[in-house]
């Protein structure tokens, strides 16, 4: 009879698929670091600007920095705080260490670019289009090697190593209170928008990470 999971002969453990193991030792690829700088590109710049957000921690940054005043960086970064203990029961303290560098190194990032903002303001109709197509590129470059940006991603990918549970639907069952902030924070539109690029966002994030690990580890595997 089949099995849905390989296992070792003679022994329990069981073979994850390599999307779905945990971090390695040592420091992570240039993929990790570029993919947590892009994501803080992606809030501020794109999503922050439009008031449209693809969900997850990225929606409350936004709605709730509007409400407070504060830089979206700091609330994003104070909201993820709370996933970091989570990550370390699930995936153990090293993958919450570098859930935790990444969080810090996006919202520091954030922090900058609210700064310098785009000399031009996005229409919604093209700013969606965007998040739709490529906002979880960043995302997806963080995870094909098993870390995460510390928010609602970081919750979904240890589900997925540790239980099988897939991406989308861990991603999309959590967006339901970020699209409701940003229906109340800016108006039905926004979280009509907000609401689609969810839905599709929960199968874009499987996507672009297996992609990513697909394009960037079978080149590395070819010049071996």
């Amino acid at each position: 009879m089949l099995q849905s999971r390989n296992s070792v002969s003679g022994d329990s453990a069981q073979v994850l698929p390599e999307s779905r193991r945990a971090p390695g030792r040592g420091v992570p690829p240039a993929r990790f670091f570029i993919g947590s700088a892009l994501y803080a590109v992606m809030v501020v710049d794109l999503e922050n600007a439009a008031h449209i957000s693809a969900g997850g921690v990225s929606a409350l940054s936004i709605s709730l920095a509007h409400l407070v005043r504060l830089p979206v960086g700091a609330v994003n970064l104070a909201l993820k705080f709370g996933i970091f203990a989570l990550m370390g029961a699930l995936s153990g303290r090293r993958a919450a260490l570098w859930t935790m560098v990444s969080a810090v190194l996006s919202g520091l990032c954030m922090l900058v670019l609210q700064h310098y903002p785009l000399p031009f303001v996005w229409p919604q109709w093209l700013a969606f289009l965007v998040i739709v197509t490529v906002a979880y590129l960043p995302v997806g470059l963080i995870m094909s090697k098993g870390y995460s940006t510390g928010g609602f991603s970081a919750v979904a990918q240890a589900l997925w190593q540790r239980k099988g549970v897939p991406l989308w639907l861990t991603m999309t069952a959590m967006n339901a209170v970020a699209i409701a902030s940003m229906a109340m924070t800016y108006g039905k539109l926004s979280g009509v928008l907000t609401l689609l690029a969810t839905l599709w966002g929960g199968f874009s994030i499987q996507l672009w990470t297996r992609w990513t690990r697909r394009w960037l580890d079978g080149r590395a595997r070819d010049a071996a």
